[in-house]
């Protein structure tokens, strides 16, 4: 579930960022995601209703999710610095 918020949390970055190029390119970064991980809407929304309802995984989740944002950022001020 982490990865799968990850890459959704990208998404919404590059949404915000990039709607206008996506949109003129007709992609469709949900279904991207869905795609990817063979999930579909009902799926994820059913897993993140579940968890989210289950406070001290949901929490664990959330904790994880931020541990890989930091590495991620880690790596990537890292390989900009070479």
């Amino acid at each position: 579930m982490v990865t799968i918020l990850y890459d959704v949390l990208i998404i919404n970055a590059v949404k915000r960022t990039s709607k206008t190029i996506l949109e003129l390119k007709g992609v469709h970064p949900e279904d991207y995601i869905f795609k990817k991980y063979r999930i579909d809407r009902t799926q994820f929304a059913l897993s993140h209703a579940y968890y989210a309802s289950n406070i001290e995984d949901y929490q664990s989740i959330m904790t994880n999710l931020e541990q890989k944002h930091v590495n991620n950022k880690e790596d990537i001020q890292f390989r900009l610095e070479k």
